[in-house]
């Protein structure tokens, strides 16, 4: 497993290291890494997504030592609002750097990359 530093007060360093190690790492093939960072909001505007897993690409400056991604929760997307699916709070506007489709047993559903603003 892969572990990066993160650096105190330098979230750009940290986020090019992390896009480093996702674009690296077999864990995280298939994912679409954009250029340019978009709010979920303007990304996936009118579509109905039932299941969409927030990993964060953000740790807290409490932790020395970090996986590249964290599981911070689940929403759903619809009619443009979201849904949590965990009893936890979501941001539509949050960053998004970089999204995986996927198919599983339940259903279809949606891989996004945030930093930490979700």
């Amino acid at each position: 497993m892969k572990y990066i530093k993160e650096k105190k007060g330098n979230m750009t360093d940290y986020k090019k290291t992390a896009k480093q190690l996702i674009e690296t790492n077999e864990r995280y093939a298939g994912f679409i890494l954009l250029d340019i960072p978009k709010k979920f909001s303007e990304l996936f505007k009118d579509q109905n997504i039932g299941y969409v897993q927030v990993l964060s690409m953000y740790h807290p400056e409490s932790f020395s030592e970090n996986e590249v991604l964290d599981f911070c929760g689940v929403f759903g997307w619809k009619e443009n609002k979201l849904i949590s699916l965990d009893g936890d709070s979501y941001n539509k506007d949050t960053t998004v750097y970089g999204f995986k489709w996927f198919s599983d047993k339940d259903g279809e559903g949606l891989d996004i990359l945030v930093g930490n603003d979700w």
